[in-house]
């Protein structure tokens, strides 16, 4: 990414500015923006000639050990950003994340994440006090910005969010839907978010950016990104399994003897990949349990980047987890893929709109141990086919974007 923002002449680009949750570290957050950025730069390179890209975020930060670009405070642009610049709202849940919520996946430990969390049911009106002091942006539903926080008019856009708004009271709603409705542009990326703001904003349904790494990052690329120990993963055939503890919806030792069983269906080892890192998604804390218990038989792989879990995923036999961008991925890769928990409503919801048959819905875990015999190589072409069908719907969707700079 160029650090450049300024011509020749001496005067200040305008900027196409991704703004999402990428001041913390979990997998899907991070990499939506950088197939964005990487999708500009293949198939509108001349616009980087007008514009500089910028990531933003709640807080600074720099995750560039994970293979993420560094983020700028979107406070320090609200005075700064030239107008006519494009703000681009890349994030998967941000209809309607609070700053309170995302302060708590802000924790550096386990601990101080649950006395944020209990904190919000016990001290809420202090906490908001303190968040709105220490981490947040002065207006609530921080990835829903008022236009008029800016100094200059910029564009605004919305890439394939999730979420909505029913939830809220009376008064946030009206606030939140006249901020969507003065955007210039929103998608989102299931029917469930769809109906969900179908009678107060026009919102267009495409699938999640991300489908685009099957075309734009290759074999060779991974392959440099990517730790040798990462790359002896593919000494025997796999599945791949991950999973939030707070979305499993399954006892530990249900899940050891399950992961056994279909270790033992498809003469496959298990490899254990935390994609969640961020503070309460704890997948890292939950596998070690597992691994504990498999006795060996499970191999755990820990901190890793944006593109060794993609590796990882891409390489696998299977994929089974509660992680909506693992679920993507796979799909993206032509990977058979279960979703965990039928309950988990964003999971479940996208692979209804977007996935084939068997793999469309979330099941629940001795479902997937009985699914997990096929011989799933029957679905292979149906895989591609659908990999390439979503690919070219989220560059229709990148270009509608795209489009807003001209």
């Amino acid at each position: 990414m160029t650090n450049i923002d300024r011509v020749n002449d001496g005067v200040q680009k305008k900027k196409i500015i991704f703004y999402g949750a990428y001041d913390r570290y979990n997998y899907g957050d991070n990499l939506m923006p950088i197939i964005f950025q990487f999708y500009i730069e293949k198939y509108h390179p001349l616009i980087l000639q007008e514009y500089v890209i910028e990531y933003c975020a709640i807080g600074n930060s720099d995750l560039s050990q994970y293979s993420c670009f560094k983020t700028n405070k979107i406070a320090n642009l609200l005075g700064s950003t030239p107008e006519d610049s494009l703000l681009i709202v890349i994030g998967g849940e941000v209809l309607c994340a609070t700053n309170l919520t995302l302060l708590m996946h802000m924790q550096n430990t386990r601990f101080s994440h649950a006395v944020v969390k209990a904190g919000r049911y016990l001290l809420r009106r202090h906490l908001n006090v303190f968040t709105n002091k220490t981490y947040g942006t002065r207006w609530e539903f921080p990835y829903i910005p008022p236009k008029s926080v800016f100094k200059h008019k910029i564009k605004l856009a919305f890439n394939t969010v999730g979420g909505g708004i029913s939830g809220l009271s009376v008064k946030d709603q009206t606030d939140v839907t006249n901020r969507l409705k003065s955007a210039d542009y929103i998608s989102v990326r299931d029917k469930r978010t769809q109906h969900n703001l179908e009678s107060k904003i026009d919102a267009v349904l495409y699938p999640d950016s991300v489908f685009l790494i099957s075309e734009l990052i290759s074999s060779d690329f991974l392959n440099k990104e990517i730790s040798p120990s990462i790359k002896d993963v593919k000494d025997k055939p796999y599945f791949c399994f991950q999973a939030s503890p707070h979305k499993v919806g399954s006892e530990v030792g249900e899940v050891v003897d399950a992961l056994i069983q279909i270790a033992k269906l498809r003469n496959e080892k298990i490899v254990l990949l935390p994609i969640g890192y961020a503070s309460g998604h704890d997948d890292v804390y939950y596998l070690r349990q597992i691994q504990k218990r498999l006795e060996g038989e499970g191999l755990l792989l820990q901190d890793l980047n944006v593109w060794e879990i993609m590796y990882t995923i891409k390489n696998a036999s299977l994929f089974i987890g509660t992680s909506l961008h693992g679920i993507i991925t796979a799909m993206a890769f032509n990977v058979p893929h279960f979703g965990l928990n039928p309950n988990i409503s964003k999971v479940n919801s996208f692979l209804k709109d977007w996935s084939i048959f068997p793999f469309n819905r979330s099941m629940a875990l001795e479902q997937i141990v009985s699914a997990s015999s096929e011989d799933f190589s029957a679905y292979t072409q149906a895989l591609e086919n659908n990999s390439f069908k979503l690919g070219e719907l989220v560059k229709e969707n990148n270009s509608n974007i795209v489009k807003l700079c001209r």
